[in-house]
């Protein structure tokens, strides 16, 4: 069965103390966007970059049953795009420059882009609102219109799974929303499986479809988000009670709820 296929995946880094990821077992099917939540510290990040091959898998993880060592660089690189937390330049590279490089998986060495790189990185501009910039050296351009840039780049990079770091946390609440319906589209119309880490619950239960709440360096759960989402669930793995709030069209938001703050 095609997917990523996680087995007893553990990480003990040298001069820990204890393992950042402990006996971790699941099974991505391609066509979700799936969102991985947890508190900081919990193992979001350590487990989406052994899922990428960037820390070393060993035979724990399987991309369409052939372990991520094995496959060679190039391909991976066709199969995976990732957009990290934080993208920074220190070249005088414009903004369509940091876009191409998404398609270097697909070009010979050295040779100039062709007409399919030109579409996809103008089509990838067009999707990550970034036409006004598009000339723009990357030197001056905000946090959040780096982090559009750098999501541009992996969308020109037309991978079936595209990973991201806190796609979100340095977006402003509109380009949030705006970068979710992004995703959504990729996921719908061009068939990319998307796995991310958030932070923020009701974007992750508005758009995701399956969740993975690590806790501890475990899976705590995974699942469904509408199953798994749950008040009783979010209270395991963040230490809050939570309260389920429904909007006058149904939406539903979940919202923590604490009786008593110490103030130190």
């Amino acid at each position: 069965m095609n997917g990523i296929k996680v087995d007893a995946l553990s990480w003990h880094p040298k001069n820990t103390e204890s393992p950042i990821l402990k006996e971790i077992n699941f099974f991505l099917e391609p066509g979700y966007i799936y969102g991985i939540l947890g508190t900081n510290g919990s193992g979001k990040t350590s487990l989406l970059k052994h899922l990428l091959g960037l820390l070393p898998p060993g035979k724990a993880v399987e991309l369409n049953g052939v372990s991520l060592g094995k496959i060679k660089p190039n391909k991976l690189a066709k199969a995976f795009s990732y957009v990290p937390q934080n993208t920074a330049v220190s070249a005088d590279f414009t903004v369509e420059e940091l876009v191409m490089m998404g398609r270097a998986p697909h070009q010979k060495r050295f040779a100039r882009p062709q007409k399919a790189d030109q579409q996809a990185v103008s089509k990838a501009i067009r999707l990550a609102g970034l036409e006004q910039v598009r000339s723009k050296s990357a030197l001056c351009l905000s946090g959040g219109e780096m982090q559009r840039v750098a999501v541009a780049r992996a969308i020109a990079q037309q991978a079936e799974w595209m990973f991201l770091d806190e796609p979100v946390s340095s977006l402003d609440l509109g380009h949030q929303l705006e970068l979710m319906e992004i995703l959504k589209e990729l996921s719908k119309k061009n068939q990319v499986t998307v796995v991310m880490v958030l932070h923020d619950i009701n974007l992750a239960i508005h758009y995701c479809s399956k969740l993975l709440f690590m806790k501890s360096g475990r899976l705590y759960a995974a699942g469904e988000t509408e199953s798994t989402a749950t008040a009783e669930t979010l209270k395991e793995v963040y230490g809050l009670d939570f309260e389920e709030l429904f909007t006058a069209d149904g939406t539903k938001y979940m919202v923590p709820v604490k009786s008593s703050y110490v103030l130190l």
